[in-house]
């Protein structure tokens, strides 16, 4: 593990209750090199400046370009999902009059939103839990594609009777 001052540490919480010479000798101990690398591990797996062995990791500014991607296309998709349930409302139906222009100040910025921000929540919570872009990538997809199926199933927009007798 690596402490805040950048020493590789094996306690836990960078030296939670070790005095200084033992967390001296761990730090020590974890800065030399063996004199030959053991099978499957590369000759500068113990250097603490190359990640203390552990794989390196994604920056943080790609990661945080990965959410945007993700809430860019969930909103994407989920316009692209509604708005052929929502043009009967837009073009009005038999000679317009049953036009209802609601659904574009009020469900468009809605969809838009929950497009765009479930799969971002999904993205944020198994990235941090886990760790691993392609999993967070994979849950984002799933959940956008989860919305997206929710709502075409469930919403509906309002269609007035075509003739009122």
């Amino acid at each position: 593990m690596r402490s805040s001052t950048g020493h590789c540490l094996t306690g836990g919480r960078s030296g939670f209750l070790l005095d200084d010479l033992q967390r001296r000798a761990i730090t020590w101990l974890a800065h030399q090199r063996p004199a030959s690398p053991r099978v499957g591990e590369s000759a500068d797996s113990g250097n603490c400046e190359q990640g203390c062995g552990v794989r390196p990791v994604v920056k943080e500014e790609i990661k945080g370009l990965g959410g945007f991607l993700v809430a860019g296309l969930g909103a994407a998709a989920a316009l692209l999902a509604w708005a052929p349930l929502a043009r009967v409302n837009v073009e009005g139906g038999f000679e317009g009059i049953h036009r209802d222009l609601s659904v574009l100040y009020v469900d468009l910025p809605l969809v838009a939103a929950g497009g765009a921000l479930v799969p971002l929540a999904f993205w944020m919570l198994t990235l941090r839990r886990f760790h691993r872009p392609w999993l967070a990538a994979l849950v984002a997809v799933t959940a956008a594609a989860l919305g997206i199926w929710g709502l075409t199933s469930w919403w509906v927009p309002y269609q007035a009777p075509e003739f009122g007798y």
